[in-house]
């Protein structure tokens, strides 16, 4: 009977730590790369063709970084996912928003309100 007990308490042990799910959600997978669109500022006018680089910092924050162009210092930022499709800058960062829409392509949206700055495009 002692036996019985111990082996359901062993095996009751070893369920448990077996089935814990670790929160190692990646959510930079799906979205480092290049990005080409448009970007609009008050102080350049519009330039098209203008590429962003997007690359991971750790699962759950990216750096920012202009390709072309020396409209912005690159800059990191927080990621959450919002729904299944759509991944954004932390809730509560008000400037810049950042949006990423899963999809073929990834869509990225960048606003920078503080600075009258603007970025949509597509992953290369």
């Amino acid at each position: 009977m002692k036996k019985t007990i111990y082996f359901l308490c062993l095996m009751t042990t070893c369920l448990l730590f077996m089935n814990c799910k670790k929160d190692t959600d990646d959510l930079t997978k799906e979205i480092v790369g290049i990005y080409v669109g448009g970007f609009a500022s008050n102080a350049v006018g519009n330039i098209d063709n203008y590429e962003i680089r997007v690359t991971k910092v750790n699962d759950s924050r990216i750096m920012i970084e202009p390709v072309t162009g020396t409209e912005f210092e690159s800059w990191e930022t927080d990621l959450e996912r919002f729904n299944s499709s759509t991944i954004t800058a932390t809730i509560g960062q008000l400037d810049p928003s950042v949006s990423f829409t899963i999809g073929d392509p990834v869509a990225f949206t960048l606003t920078r309100s503080n600075e009258g700055e603007a970025f949509v495009g597509e992953m290369k």
